[in-house]
């Protein structure tokens, strides 16, 4: 009895170790919030680099930085971001701590992010390049706000399909910054490569998958080398998302202590008076009624010595099969022919499936969002096909060893498609579903020429007072600019221009206000050049009642500007909207309250703030006028309805 309550007190200690050491918001692996790879191939988590060099960020009083550098992508293909982190005294503030994210693809592509005091810590997530053709990889501290303290980032990793690095010097070994540049938006930092040690343990653990792919219902077996860096006292954490259907210790290794949680989602084991160890156990998948093929497992672990951790390193994953009944599955693939496809354009699919022998089975093909049409073109002799509201179908064979089923989707407005099939066979065992491999993101080219910059107001959107009079600044992106002509065009019964007053081009400049019609011109040319200049301030007073919103934009086919040698520089033009209410009141409802900051809180989510139905203002949500929406803008409402 007494052997069993020691027992019992030794999990209790052992649990709690685990829950200070790696708490469920700062798991070591992929990450807690980082999304799942997505790849048929089981990818080993890389063991962190001992070259000694990092790259260090630090900030006192507040930064929103990063050190980055740009890669040259193929367009819509999915490559891998990974890397290793390690924090000190990181407080997340107004942004949201130390990640990498790639900068063209914003939020959508945040790692994981690291906060407080946390041990080398492996971030990866995948994400799909689009229409770019190069993107910037940002070692990222703060992100859509600042953050302060010291993070570390090492073994730095951009992949493509083919498992290259496209990142030169990522591991830091030159001991320099070389192909790496600082990069700031707000607040201010120290940005350098740090010399100390890259693992705070110098411990080593590998993991070792015995099957990476498993079928519903079976086994493998899993195996983790560890070997401290002379500690002589140890634990071993392994973590498993989603949890097992069972897991079992088969070889501990003589360890001191070792038990499997009992949700089957964790296993540790604690070693005493030595410094290495093998742990091995023995892993069940879910059965056919709970897993299907393609799902993944995820490991993850660290070793835990000394005060500190170092992540446990190899491979990661592991993936459920297809079920053995006896007979072939049908697994399709999809294409999709697009060329230059732009809004309102057609593109062809085509899903072929080739069992082999003779089976019964049905295509099915989801698309999100929905298309503005989708015709079935060729269903190549399908008993029975189906189309649901542009956002689904499927096609029905009998006996058939192959066919190609090819149809055509129109596209609306959205940037990009995405496709979702399974192909469902009819067997002796039941129907089973293997997922459609392929092409599965079509994106949309909006026919925007290429430019060489924007002319454009420095705010898409103002916040004005009834009779309040405010300068507007207006500004191009392009570079090399010897002179200008501006028309902006405006509703005269909503605005009215006080003044023009010249920008960062040496001349005077010639204006003609007409505020009868709504037209604001400029004009000025100098002898030399000059990159990204300010172009013009324009006053003007806002004569709506609280609600009213009006448009400031540019005529198109007046506004250009010019370089030294008289050509026209292509460029794009950004128009601006000017909005009369309340900062903060982003419903209109005359209140700045709680129902003010949850729909700012939805629009920062990239959700519809409040449905279809519900009035939003974004520009009245920048309650500091910085030109941008971000969480203290969220806190400052929070603060006025408090105070209110």
């Amino acid at each position: 009895m007494s052997r069993h309550r020691a027992l019992s007190t030794l999990v209790v200690v052992l649990t709690a170790s685990m829950m200070l050491v790696a708490p469920a918001s700062a798991a070591i692996g992929a990450g807690v919030g980082a999304p799942a790879v997505d790849s048929s191939d089981t990818a080993p988590t890389p063991a962190l680099d001992t070259s000694g060099h990092s790259i260090q960020i630090s900030s006192d009083s507040g930064v929103d930085g990063a050190v980055n550098q740009s890669v040259a992508v193929e367009t819509n293909t999915t490559y891998t971001l990974s890397g290793w982190i390690k924090t000190e005294n990181v407080q997340a503030g107004s942004g949201y701590g130390a990640q990498f994210n790639v900068h063209e693809l914003a939020q959508d592509s945040l790692t994981e992010s690291v906060t407080g005091t946390q041990g080398w810590t492996y971030v990866e997530t995948t994400v799909n390049s689009g229409s770019n053709e190069e993107l910037q990889i940002n070692a990222l501290f703060g992100g859509w706000g600042t953050s302060t303290g010291t993070a570390y980032y090492d073994d730095v990793r951009f992949e493509n399909p083919q498992g290259e690095n496209l990142l030169s010097n990522g591991d830091l070994e030159t001991g320099s910054m070389d192909a790496w540049s600082p990069q700031t938006w707000d607040g201010s930092a120290d940005y350098g490569v740090s010399d100390q040690e890259s693992v705070a343990t110098g411990d080593v653990s590998t993991r070792t998958v015995e099957d990476h792919t498993v079928q519903p219902g079976g086994e493998t077996l899993v195996t983790v080398d560890i070997e401290t860096n002379g500690a002589e006292n140890f634990t071993a954490i392994e973590n498993f998302n989603p949890a097992f259907e069972n897991v079992e210790i088969v070889d501990a290794d003589g360890a001191a202590f070792a038990e499997v949680r009992d949700a089957n989602d964790a296993v540790f084991a604690t070693y005493t008076d030595r410094s290495e160890a093998t742990l091995t156990y023995r892993v069940t998948v879910g059965d056919s009624s709970e897993v299907q093929e393609g799902d993944r497992y995820g490991l993850s672990g660290f070793t835990h010595s000394d005060g500190d951790r170092s992540a446990t390193g190899g491979q990661d994953q592991i993936t459920v099969g297809p079920e053995d009944i006896g007979q072939p599955l049908v697994q399709s693939e999809r294409t999709v022919d697009t060329g230059d496809l732009q809004t309102d354009g057609t593109a062809t699919v085509t899903v072929n499936a080739n069992p082999g022998e003779a089976s019964n089975f049905i295509i099915y093909e989801d698309f999100s969002p929905a298309f503005e049409s989708v015709e079935i073109v060729d269903a190549d002799g399908a008993d029975v096909t189906g189309i649901r509201n542009n956002e689904s179908l499927f096609a029905s064979y009998s006996e058939r060893e192959s066919v190609s089923l090819v149809y055509e989707v129109e596209v609306g407005d959205a940037s990009s498609y995405s496709f979702d099939g399974t192909t469902n066979t009819d067997t002796t065992k039941g129907t089973y579903d293997r997922r459609t491999l392929g092409t599965d993101t079509l994106t949309v080219n909006d026919g925007t020429p290429d430019t060489n910059g924007t002319v454009q107001f420095t705010q898409e959107e103002y916040v004005f007072a009834p009779g309040e009079t405010q300068t507007l600044t207006v500004e191009t992106t392009a570079e090399s600019v010897a002179g200008h002509q501006t028309r902006i065009e405006f509703d005269p019964d909503m605005m009215t221009v006080e003044s023009v007053e010249a920008g960062d081009i040496d001349s005077s400049i010639v204006v003609n206000r007409d505020n009868e019609n709504g037209t604001v011109t400029a004009a000025q040319a100098q002898a030399g050049e000059t990159d990204a200049p300010t172009l013009l301030h324009l006053t003007v007073t806002f004569e709506g009642d609280e609600g009213d919103s009006a448009s400031l934009a540019f005529d198109g086919a007046y506004t250009s500007v010019f370089d030294a040698e008289t050509n026209r520089i292509d460029t794009d033009w950004r128009n601006a909207t000017v909005q009369s209410g309340t900062p903060g009141d982003v419903n209109l409802d005359g209140e700045v309250d709680t129902r003010d900051a949850i729909l700012i809180q939805q629009h920062l989510a990239g959700q519809n703030p409040g449905g279809e139905d519900t009035v939003f203002r974004p520009a009245l949500a920048d309650i500091n006028g910085d030109g941008s929406v971000t969480i203290t803008d969220v806190l400052a409402v929070l603060e006025r309805a408090v105070d209110n």
